[in-house]
C-alpha cells in the first residue's frame, strides 16, 4: 500500500493533468477532440464550383463540422481541377488547419469576402507516425469565410494571387 501511494497515485496524476492539458488545449485551437476514423463520412456530398481568374474548381463542400474535420485526410490523389472548400461558419476567428492523416501536399487559398486574401503554397503531408502535438499548424492572418485546398502547385499553374476575385456557383 505504500508503494502505491508513492508511485502509482503520483504518476495516476500525472497522467490525468496531461489528458486534461491535451483536452484543454485542441479546444482552444480549434482543433478536433475526435480521432479522425471515428467520423463517418456523409452519403451525399455536395459539390460548388469555385472560380478564381480564369480558373474554374469543382470543389467538394465541407460545410458540417465532421466534414471539415476529416477534410482530405486518407485521400492519396485529387482530381484535376478540382478541391475541397471549408465553409467557416464562425468568420470571426481565424481557423486552424493541420495535414493530419494528409497523403497529398495542397495549397490552401484563403478566401474572405469574394477575394483572395492569402495562399500557403505547397503545403506538405506530414511524416507518417507524426505525433498530434508535433504537426505544423496553418492559419491565415485575418479571419475567413472560406477555405479552399487545391493541388500543391495549382495556384501557380493558373496564377491564381492574392487579393483576385472569387465567386461560389
Amino acid at each position: 500500500m505504500n508503494s502505491f501511494k508513492k508511485v502509482i497515485l503520483p504518476l495516476l496524476l500525472v497522467i490525468i493533468f496531461i489528458t486534461a492539458a491535451g483536452i484543454y488545449y485542441r479546444k482552444s485551437q480549434g482543433l478536433s477532440p475526435l480521432p479522425l476514423n471515428s467520423i463517418k463520412k456523409s452519403e451525399t456530398q455536395t459539390f460548388k464550383t469555385v472560380k478564381i481568374g480564369n480558373s474554374s474548381i469543382k470543389a467538394e463542400v465541407a460545410d458540417t463540422d465532421a466534414a471539415r474535420q476529416k477534410g482530405l485526410s486518407g485521400r492519396s490523389s485529387l482530381g484535376k481541377d478540382s478541391g475541397m472548400l471549408f465553409v467557416i461558419t464562425n468568420n470571426k476567428v481565424t481557423p486552424t488547419f493541420w495535414m493530419k492523416d494528409m497523403k497529398i501536399a495542397i495549397d490552401i487559398i484563403w478566401i474572405k469576402s469574394g477575394k483572395v486574401i492569402q495562399i500557403d503554397k505547397n503545403v506538405p503531408p506530414a511524416s507518417f507516425g507524426t505525433p498530434d502535438n508535433k504537426l505544423k499548424l496553418y492559419s491565415p492572418k485575418s479571419a475567413v469565410d472560406y477555405v479552399l485546398e487545391v493541388n500543391s502547385g495549382y495556384s501557380d499553374l493558373k496564377g491564381i494571387k492574392v487579393e483576385d476575385a472569387v465567386s461560389i456557383e
